[in-house]
């Protein structure tokens, strides 16, 4: 644990580097080590706090939303055509080829009714309205076993499940509090390259009310199959570092796409999906990553949107050797990856220079 705590010290100071002045990446460095290193030292056995993995007792919450759990939460329906209900196909073609961030389109739902939709960048306004998104969707709950527990086993339960959120909470504050500064700082700077654009959608009403009802997010990162995009904002430089392992730069990866349980089916996600890939497109990019659940269940959905997207499976050979012992089996051909015990599949998709629908 000693040797995590430096190791983790150093990290902040990698991540932290950008900040705008020494005395607050150190208070930053300070506030995070005090705060996190205890707890991940405490309920992680493999001591890096952006790879904690959901225990089977579900209570511990999802931090691995930052490596794109968001596909669990995604299931979709096919666009609807231009008459008729759902999301007009224009809308679609727009983002993909078009981008032009916020957008309003209407939705027409099966009653007949239009309701106005919105995309946008996250905004430091509405970060704690993301935050309450997540902690929604990925919040611990105390486990079933808790039905035939005892009082004093039941008021521990949920005293931990508070315990967990409140850092979840913290983590997730944070993470998108970074995003949102980077993407700022990359507006205003133009020497400082695009990166992290966490993008939402919501559903405007008649008194202007925005409710925010999903998130996706396409940032820079090195095309890596076994890691997925961290909860913190790494810095640039050390992307490239990274990157040039794989003999590539970095490029466009997709994480984090959700949309709530109310919402779902109605083709927002492939709505979130074309503004990512539109945004990708925009930087100069032509591809674009992700990875998805490899599980056909609990990753099904998602992995049947992808699929109809256009994304492939990217395939190592030589990654498949670690498989050798299960046989021939469908998985290696699908771009199966074990990312921090976690069996899931790396996709790849070309964009081309104007979607065609």
């Amino acid at each position: 644990y000693i040797i995590y705590l430096l190791l983790f010290i150093s990290l902040q100071i990698l991540l932290h580097t950008t900040a705008h002045t020494t005395a607050a990446a150190m208070r930053v460095i300070i506030l995070q080590t005090l705060v996190l290193a205890p707890y991940c030292c405490i309920t992680s056995s493999f001591a890096i706090p952006i790879a904690f993995s959901q225990r089977s007792n579900g209570r511990i919450p999802a931090l691995n939303l930052f490596f794109d759990n968001g596909d669990k939460t995604v299931a979709d329906s096919p666009t609807k055509s231009r008459s008729g209900f759902g999301v007009d196909r224009r809308t679609i073609e727009n983002l993909q080829n078009n981008p032009t961030i916020p957008i309003q389109f209407e939705y027409s739902d099966p009653s007949g009714s239009q309701k106005i939709i919105q995309i946008k960048q996250l905004e430091k306004d509405t970060v704690t309205d993301a935050v309450s998104l997540c902690l929604k969707e990925y919040g611990s709950y105390p486990s079933s076993i808790t039905a035939n527990a005892t009082p004093f086993e039941k008021m521990v339960e949920e005293r931990m499940s508070d315990f967990d959120n409140f850092f979840f909470t913290f983590i997730v504050l944070l993470g998108l509090g970074q995003r949102v500064e980077r993407r700022e700082k990359s507006d205003k700077d133009p020497s400082c390259p695009q990166d992290h654009n966490v993008l939402c959608i919501s559903e405007i009403d008649s008194n202007q009310k925005e409710t925010m009802f999903g998130m996706a997010e396409v940032s820079m990162q090195p095309p890596d199959p076994s890691r997925t995009s961290p909860p913190f904002v790494m810095p640039s430089y050390l992307k490239k570092v990274l990157a040039s392992f794989y003999g590539s730069d970095s490029l466009p990866y997709i994480s984090n796409v959700l949309i709530t349980n109310e919402y779902r089916g109605k083709g927002f996600s492939k709505v979130l999906m074309a503004a990512c890939e539109g945004l990708a497109k925009s930087w100069g990019y032509y591809e674009a990553y992700l990875h998805v659940d490899a599980d056909s269940s609990s990753g099904g959905p998602a992995q049947n949107l992808y699929n109809s997207l256009g994304y492939e499976p990217v395939i190592d050979e030589t990654y498949n050797e670690n498989f050798t012992w299960m046989g021939s089996t469908p998985a290696m051909n699908r771009g199966l990856y074990i990312v921090d015990g976690v069996a899931l599949l790396f996709l790849k998709k070309k964009l081309l220079s104007k979607e065609i629908q």
